[in-house]
């Protein structure tokens, strides 16, 4: 076609273009009069994916997410495995505008590509193992670890332990599903060329086929999950109406109900009853008195600080943790007054 200015003459010509003898009037005219265009964003927008994973252990721990004193009894609940579960993504394609042929010239199908999706999917024979493993609890050595294996997933099972003993610091219990994951299949998919807007097919815009995908997962994704329980020495306090001699079992028969030194800065603690001219803290290794005062009088006009650390010098005192767990040293501050207080009193107690 001569004489057309330009790379692009007009509509879908370009000059020198030679049109084919037989071409009808009707489709040289469509050419002059439009321009054919091609979808830019056709494509596989989602690959065929096999994944397979245990479900997370579910159990419970006695106290868990808690701070408890140290000697303090927990259960760890029996556990039973189960299978992994397999997840399967289709391979899915997007942006054929104009629909699409299976070959060039070939017959136009409306829409997108059908997805493919995974088929024969099967768990894979093996060994399945659900692990308890301790941190912690004064446990060591083979004590630590405690297994279960089948071939059939759901018969791991590991029964209840009810002779856990918190100690000091952090007591862990994790459970650990493993074992074989799963296999199956995605079958090919042929080449799709996509259509223009006119409905024509060129070999230049393809998405090109796809094999077969074979997936076999030799071993799933653990399920685990734990749960932890602190253990601390309590900070204990007590009156007495006498000048007592500060013994272990004495400190440990006034507690303060269950605050942990390892984590309380401010304490506030009321002697009710009148009559008392002993009044004494005993806090754990690493915490000090910092000061305390009447709580009613205020920080500055009711500390009797000094009477605690000056008056009186602090002794030490091993004292056992819960249920006769192992002694531990604890600093005790005690003020022994000449006269007896008049109760109910409120003192707040500032631990360092």
């Amino acid at each position: 076609m001569a004489g057309l200015s330009g790379k692009l003459g007009t509509g879908n010509y370009e000059n020198g273009d030679v049109i084919p003898a037989g071409t009808s009037i009707y489709t040289i005219l469509e050419n002059l009069l439009s321009q054919e265009l091609y979808p830019t964003n056709a494509k596989v927008s989602q690959n065929a994916n096999l994944t397979s994973k245990f479900d997370a252990p579910s159990f419970t721990l006695t106290n868990s997410g808690k701070v408890v004193e140290v000697g303090t009894k927990a259960t760890v609940s029996a556990e039973t495995g189960y299978e992994p579960k397999a997840t399967k993504t289709s391979r899915t394609y997007s942006g054929f505008e104009n629909g699409y042929a299976t070959e060039v010239g070939g017959t136009i199908t409306d829409g997108n590509p059908s997805t493919v999706t995974i088929s024969d999917v099967t768990l894979n024979a093996g060994t399945f193992t659900l692990t308890r493993t301790y941190s912690g609890f004064g446990l060591s050595g083979t004590a630590l670890t405690r297994s279960s294996s089948n071939a059939t997933a759901t018969n791991c099972s590991i029964a209840e332990d009810s002779t856990l003993v918190v100690a000091p610091g952090e007591n862990k219990v994790t459970f650990k599903m493993e074992g074989p994951g799963h296999s199956g299949t995605a079958a090919s998919s042929p080449a799709y060329y996509y259509a223009s807007n006119l409905g024509n097919t060129v070999a230049a815009k393809v998405v090109a086929a796809k094999d077969a995908q074979t997936f076999n997962i030799e071993s799933a994704t653990a399920g685990e999950a734990t749960l932890t329980v602190t253990g601390a020495r309590y900070m204990f306090w007590g009156a007495h109406a006498g000048h007592e001699t500060l013994t272990a079992s004495k400190i440990r028969g006034h507690e303060n109900g269950g605050t942990a030194a390892s984590t309380a800065t401010t304490v506030e603690i009321t002697i009710p009853e009148s009559g008392v001219k002993q009044f004494y803290v005993a806090l754990p290794s690493g915490r000090s008195l910092t000061k305390i005062y009447n709580t009613a009088a205020g920080e500055s006009f009711g500390d009797i600080t000094a009477s605690f650390t000056v008056d009186t010098t602090p002794i030490t005192v091993a004292v056992e943790g819960a249920n006769g767990y192992a002694a531990a040293d604890y600093t005790v501050y005690y003020f022994n007054s000449g006269t007896s207080w008049v109760g109910p009193n409120t003192l707040t107690v500032i631990i360092g």
